[in-house]
């Protein structure tokens, strides 16, 4: 008996920019965002524009990274989007030379210490962490540390790694990563850039993102989890959650049911809708028995229906 593979292929989305401007639609975010602006451009010119300010987060003896970045970031490479949305380097985070395993720690003590230094710092709304490959650290990575030390302060996060600039990749940098990179930082802080055009059914209502890492110390090891970010179904931003560092595997997976939970509740009171599929990305591991059982039990705390799950594990690069 031969096999058969029936498949079908999937047409890129209509993406609805300007909600203002009906012909504002394009399957493309890059052209769409250059020439149409966010979705929610009207709404940010009413509000008053402003630029953005942003702290950058690097190692200390890698100055030249931090530099090329910072002028990277700034350029106004994305057309109507600048109109509304520009990131503005406030301060610099410049964290001591470490191994490895020592750097997760390192770098998280190091933004706690920049925070104590000055209240004003609060202000800041969004943070560049810069890192190396994730595959260096072994599940010990700074930039989820960074990540909870931030949003801890109500500071979203954007990943970028030594790799991705260094100089003989600036020039696919600054061309094809600087745009999804603004447009990562632009929905952190709260921005639509686009929503998708049409409902399509049985498509999931939400997506939750949930992160995991370890912090080494010089006598344990913490593990921070229940990093999750909400976006709806069109696509737009709706929320994000962390839960406190736990020290051993069982309180991970339970922190991190918690916060499964705690991320659909709130949004299903804020939007006061039920939701009845969902899709969970796992980035910084692969998903495993501990990841699965904890969305599983979280979405089994819904009495009287069901919610369905598709797990997914997004990509061992952070950056992207």
């Amino acid at each position: 008996m031969t096999d058969s593979l029936i498949a079908t292929r999937l047409h890129e989305p209509r993406l609805q920019f300007d909600y203002e401007n009906r012909e504002a639609v394009s399957s493309n975010p890059f052209f769409g965002l250059k020439d149409f602006g966010p979705f929610d451009a009207t709404e940010r010119r009413h509000a008053g524009v402003k630029p953005t300010p942003a702290v950058i987060v690097g190692r200390a003896d890698q100055p030249n990274e931090i530099a090329r970045v910072i002028t990277a970031l700034s350029a106004k490479r994305l057309g109507r989007l600048h109109d509304v949305f520009n990131l503005e380097f406030a301060d610099t985070i410049r964290v001591p030379a470490s191994t490895p395993r020592e750097e997760a720690a390192t770098y998280r003590r190091a933004i706690d210490e920049w925070f104590d230094e000055a209240p004003y710092r609060r202000e800041v709304e969004i943070a560049v962490v810069l890192h190396a490959d994730e595959s260096q650290y072994r599940g010990a990575s700074p930039y989820y540390a960074s990540k909870a030390a931030f949003m801890r302060r109500g500071v979203p996060t954007q990943s970028i790694t030594h790799e991705n600039i260094a100089p003989s990749n600036m020039s696919n940098f600054r061309n094809y990563y600087v745009a999804n990179i603004l447009t990562a930082c632009y929905a952190k802080i709260g921005g639509v850039p686009w929503v998708v055009q049409a409902s399509t059914r049985d498509r999931p209502e939400i997506t939750v993102g949930v992160a995991c890492t370890a912090v080494v110390t010089a006598s344990d090891v913490e593990r921070y989890v229940g990093i999750s970010t909400i976006f709806r179904e069109n696509g737009a931003f709706a929320l994000w959650d962390i839960t406190p560092p736990e020290q051993d595997w069982e309180k991970y997976q339970a922190q991190l049911e918690a916060s499964v939970l705690r991320a659909i509740q709130t949004y299903e009171a804020r939007e006061n809708k039920q939701v009845s599929r969902v899709a969970c990305h796992v980035s910084g591991k692969r998903a495993g028995q501990r990841e699965t059982e904890a969305i599983a039990s979280a979405l089994a705390k819904f009495p009287g229906r069901t919610i369905t799950a598709d797990i997914i594990h997004v990509t061992d690069d952070a950056s992207l």
